[in-house]
């Protein structure tokens, strides 16, 4: 997750109350990180400039507005898309409010 993990696309999203979905991938991934960042963008409800992909380590994120899609049609629908590069996703973490540290 951290490989695809950009403070500025979080903080933006959650200040306007969206969410940022991480994602692992499983498959070929022959295609290049920009190929595939592209085509999680084209996802309906993706905030623009918000999609992150890491082919080395597997990983892929974005932000949607919650108003536009559910996570769950994000997700199908960025999944039938990826699919037909041979690539399937798990959602590793769904992030819809800043994260809270405690000190042990």
């Amino acid at each position: 997750m951290a490989s695809v993990y950009d403070h500025a696309v979080v903080k933006r999203a959650l200040s306007a109350k969206h969410t940022v979905l991480f994602f692992g991938m499983d498959g070929r991934q022959s295609g290049k990180a920009d190929d595939l960042q592209r085509v999680a963008a084209s996802v309906k409800g993706v905030d623009e400039g918000s999609a992150r992909v890491s082919v080395e380590t597997a990983a892929l994120s974005m932000s949607i507005d919650p108003d536009r899609t559910s996570v769950a049609t994000a997700q199908y629908s960025l999944q039938s898309k990826l699919v037909l590069k041979g690539v399937t996703l798990q959602l590793l973490r769904v992030m819809d409010k800043p994260a809270e540290f405690v000190t042990p």
